[in-house]
């Protein structure tokens, strides 16, 4: 869950991005012009998968975001430190021989 978090908390940080931050309207204290700006902006999630991931950890949180995306514009990137598969095994797979 800790991993989890952080994903989560990096993946706000990146959404807000260095845009917001050179536009006024980002700080707005009227409620109108802050969602007028959100609207036009993209939402962009980044989620780390590691080896040993509990699948629930990514497919849970997953429902939810795929739900809003039917509302807003985002886009998702699974990320792990190499291309390929990442197995949510936890323990080692014993090998067979033929």
């Amino acid at each position: 869950m800790k991993l989890l978090r952080s994903c989560l908390l990096t993946a706000t940080v990146l959404a807000t991005g260095v845009r917001s931050s050179v536009d006024p309207r980002a700080y707005s204290t009227n409620d109108t012009e802050r969602h007028e700006f959100n609207a036009g902006r993209t939402l962009s999630v980044g989620w780390m998968l590691y080896e040993g991931y509990l699948p629930l950890d990514l497919w849970g949180p997953l429902q939810i975001i795929t739900q809003l995306s039917a509302t807003y514009p985002m886009t998702l990137a699974l990320i792990n430190k190499e291309i390929g598969p990442v197995s949510n095994v936890n323990f080692p797979l014993p090998h067979h021989h033929p």
